[in-house]
């Protein structure tokens, strides 16, 4: 545990920065110049020198106290933020295809605290449920999830804007879940067996390491539109 600041713990902090600027790179190009001058400019600039250095150690306490802080703002206001629930209509969402198709949609909604940029969804794992514990099935490589109502892998989150992020996609024609993928390799596209349950992993992403995650538990139920999603904890 880190104690609370006192002059001893900074003078323990600058030190180390302050010696390593002193007799590293920062000090050679000034000692080849105070080579070539006369002795008493020397002070002068060794005192340069050490100003410089004091500067820039005082800089990089700084920056590492303040990467701390943001990290830990992160932590405990994340920019970015993944909701689910299977009993509200917008994350289980029907819809009738052009085609007079039936589907629902399992669509996380995607919120954030402020503006991020290129933000987008991605399929970390998926699961299926074996011998009492879950097992890592393919596809092998991530790949990206879309947009409700746009069809993009990239997009500009704002806050107090709804966005739902397509993963699964359950139609009456078949009643077989659909991951809503970019791609799927070849070897990996018969994934799904009836009546087993599965679990995906997703990950949504964004400028300035905003990040999110979620998993949820499916598995197709006795009709099209009544399938058995759940979050995990």
């Amino acid at each position: 545990m880190e104690s609370r600041p006192n002059p001893l713990n900074f003078i323990r902090s600058f030190w180390p920065n302050w010696w390593a600027l002193m007799s590293g790179a920062p000090s050679i190009p000034f000692t080849y110049w105070g080579i070539w001058q006369a002795p008493q400019n020397q002070k002068v600039i060794f005192l340069v020198l050490a100003v410089i250095c004091f500067v820039l150690a005082a800089y990089f306490i700084w920056a590492k106290e303040r990467n701390e802080v943001c990290n830990l703002e992160d932590k405990l206001d994340p920019k970015l933020k993944i909701k689910f629930d299977p009993l509200v209509a917008a994350y289980m969402n029907p819809q009738i295809q052009p085609n007079g198709e039936r589907t629902l949609h399992v669509r996380p909604l995607v919120v954030c605290s402020k503006r991020v940029t290129n933000c987008w969804g991605k399929l970390k794992a998926l699961y299926k449920w074996k011998n009492e514990e879950w097992e890592r099935i393919n596809p092998r490589d991530t790949s990206e999830f879309h947009w409700a109502n746009i069809g993009a892998q990239q997009w500009p989150l704002d806050p107090n804007t709804e966005q739902y992020l397509e993963v699964l996609t359950f139609s009456e024609k078949t009643n077989v879940p659909n991951l809503e993928v970019r791609y799927i390799p070849i070897a990996d596209q018969n994934w799904y067996e009836p009546g087993c349950s599965y679990r995906v992993d997703i990950a949504v992403c964004g400028d300035d390491n905003a990040y999110a995650e979620i998993s949820l538990e499916f598995r197709a139920g006795e009709t099209w539109d009544k399938p058995v999603v759940s979050q995990l904890i």
